[in-house]
């Protein structure tokens, strides 16, 4: 290399053509042929041709690298010895012939893949830059495509007495001159810039699956995804419509509110539901009318299964049927009325008390025409008929709301975060990651809501007093770990429900825990601690196994078992693999000898407290246990650990 002292002397400058541009050092070099210096590929082939850098204008490091095929100039900082080039730019160029390696001896062969703008057979003796920005042959572009695919007459819902209308999808604003079109175009996609005078817009638009960002002139957006689309706000979103809004969705449509939900409508609200329609609510309903309410059906069953049903009205309560009424009380029938007491048949009256009195109490008892009494031609009263049930399922289980905001991470598309997943997206995936983060996002909700009901925290404080060894914190993370702080939750099996998973030992079938309020859930779980003599302490192994804590704890003057006892042996362990349990002290001399065959039931449930290897309390055992078959042991101490942890 020539001594340069200063500056850059003797630059050499050339024109040449880009022959590969994967740069194995990722800093966007690019070989490059220069014509006049190294000669046809025979001569110098291409995997020795010296790599060159591109200099950026823009001061960018990230500007795009230049396609294979492409013209381009420049010069060699090292003069006539022509080994580092560097590349000034761009030359625009048109192809008039199939470029071919082989016969011209320059150039790369055309693959598809990051060759030059007009270097295909169809751009030939056209300009280098985009169609789109010039302005010609449209529908040899996307816009044909974009309007062949234009979804039209999508239907309205339709109200009462109103004839049903459609919308289309917006025509392309596509009418670029040129030179107003600035264009960024790929293999893959496309952006444009368009300020053509009365046709201004902005597009992006993915040429492989046609999803497409448009504004066009007149300030109007279509987002258009051919495939899913995911929202994803962590925080508030605020949506104002300055006129109308229109949904139409061809399939199912699911809303799911964690905290409360509040609608208000100035003008009229119409539902047209061609199905069948169920509200469930699991507190009180209330409909508030201040003109006239009507209901209209083919048959209507009205059942209050636990208390009365209260009919008032301030004037008048009328009933009419076109055949008969029936009244049918259980015990006895009330009929008060402050004035006079109208009864009317157009035939006979009966009025039967079967083997008890008729009681008639009045200052005067009219009868007209004829009495025949006590010769046995009066009729039997006929029974009334017993009213039909609802055949409606139980209603939901309260629940509390959960309005505080949340950050949620949103699952990553098929990319480079999660390239080991080939799948494709779809509104039913998501990475374990995710559900792990929501959920714990749910649980803390739903604890917070917890301690903002006054009623269960009037009981939760009721409880650490009673029991000075017990902590709020242990408290709290047993409801985590027991149900997510969710007072409708059951466990697989059925046999358990509640934020602390209590069942019938407790004194009530789960499916009605599973109905009771926080506080009735926190009332219940007081006085299951009393049932099993609970003495304080953690209470990760009482809701493991209660009556083996408790069991033990009677029998050893109130001490808990050590941390290293196991919780539950399975039926099927024989007595060589319990000897060596207790040898390597997992079971102690109280457990081996008092319990006999020391067989303590497996919970079957399948959840977190089985002895499953691979649990989150199954701890790891020497090689002389697994060699017996023993994958894994839950103690005591896992188990508090457990709860802790949560």
């Amino acid at each position: 290399m020539n001594e340069t002292g200063a500056g850059i002397r003797d630059p050499l400058f050339f024109i040449g053509v880009v022959e590969n541009n994967i740069d194995n050092r990722l800093e966007g070099r690019v070989q490059v042929r220069a014509f006049g210096i190294h000669g046809t590929i025979d001569q110098i082939p291409r995997e020795d041709l010296p790599w060159a850098h591109c200099i950026q204008g823009s001061y960018d490091p990230n500007s795009p690298v230049p396609p294979l095929n492409s013209f381009v100039f420049g010069f060699f900082i090292d003069g006539r010895e022509a080994q580092q080039p560097m590349i000034l730019g761009l030359i625009p160029t048109q192809m008039t012939e199939i470029l071919n390696p082989s016969i011209t001896g320059w150039g790369a062969p055309i693959t598809g893949e990051s060759s030059s703008q007009g270097s295909n057979p169809e751009d030939f003796g056209q300009p280098q830059n985009s169609v789109l920005a010039r302005g010609e042959y449209s529908q040899e572009t996307y816009v044909l495509l974009q309007e062949l695919k234009r979804i039209q007459n999508i239907p309205n819902a339709v109200g009462l007495d109103e004839e049903r209308t459609a919308w289309s999808e917006p025509y392309s604003s596509y009418n670029a001159k040129y030179p107003n079109n600035r264009i960024i175009e790929t293999r893959a996609h496309i952006i444009e810039l368009d300020d053509t005078r009365d046709h201004e817009r902005f597009m992006i638009y993915h040429k492989l699956n046609g999803s497409f960002v448009h504004i066009g002139p007149s300030g109007s957006v279509t987002h258009k995804a051919s495939s899913d689309k995911y929202e994803i706000n962590d925080r508030a979103q605020h949506v104002f419509v300055g006129g109308k809004s229109n949904v139409t969705i061809v399939g199912d449509s699911r809303v799911y509110v964690q905290g409360n939900k509040v609608e208000e409508i100035k003008g009229d609200y119409t539902q047209i539901i061609h199905g069948n329609h169920y509200v469930g609510v699991a507190g009180q309903m209330n409909f508030n009318s201040g003109d006239e309410m009507q209901l209209r059906s083919a048959k209507i069953r009205i059942e209050s299964n636990l208390e009365n049903i209260n009919l008032k009205a301030a004037k008048n309560i009328k009933a009419q049927s076109g055949e008969n009424i029936h009244i049918k009380s259980g015990i006895a029938t009330f009929l008060e009325s402050a004035n006079t007491t109208n009864i009317k048949s157009s035939e006979n009256i009966y009025l039967d008390a079967n083997s008890g009195i008729i009681h008639i109490n009045a200052n005067t008892v009219n009868i007209d025409d004829k009495i025949s009494m006590a010769n046995g031609a009066a009729g039997s009263a006929t029974s009334a008929n017993t009213a039909e049930a609802t055949e409606l399922p139980e209603p939901p289980a309260k629940d509390v709301p959960t309005t505080q905001h949340v950050n949620v991470t949103a699952p990553n598309d098929v990319g480079y975060g999660a390239q080991d997943d080939t799948t494709p997206p779809t509104t039913e995936t998501t990475t374990t990651s995710v559900i792990n983060d929501i959920n714990s996002i749910i649980v803390k909700a739903r604890l917070d809501a917890l301690r903002n009901d006054p009623e269960f925290m009037k009981v939760f404080n009721s409880i650490l007093a009673k029991y000075p060894n017990l902590t709020a914190d242990q408290l709290w993370l047993t409801i985590a770990g027991e149900s997510g702080g969710d007072p409708t939750a059951k466990n697989p099996n059925g046999l358990y429900a509640g934020l602390f998973q209590l069942g019938e030992s407790a004194g009530l079938d789960p499916d009605t825990i599973a109905r009771l309020s926080p506080a009735k859930q926190a009332e219940l779980y007081a006085k299951y601690l009393d049932s099993i003599n609970y003495a304080g302490g953690d209470l990760g192994m009482y809701q493991a196994a209660p009556g083996v804590v408790s069991t033990y704890t009677r029998q050893n003057s109130g001490n808990l078992p050590p941390n290293n006892v196991l919780l539950y042996i399975p039926k099927q362990y024989t007595t060589a693999q319990i000897e060596a349990l207790q040898r390597a002290g997992y079971i102690t001399e109280y457990a081996s000898r008092k319990f006999g065959d020391v067989v303590l039931k497996q919970n079957s449930a399948g959840g977190p407290n089985t002895i499953t290897p691979g649990t989150v309390w199954v701890e790891d055992v020497s090689q002389d246990l697994k060699d017996l078959g023993i994958p894994g042991v839950i103690t005591v101490g896992k188990v508090n650990s457990y709860y802790n942890d949560r």
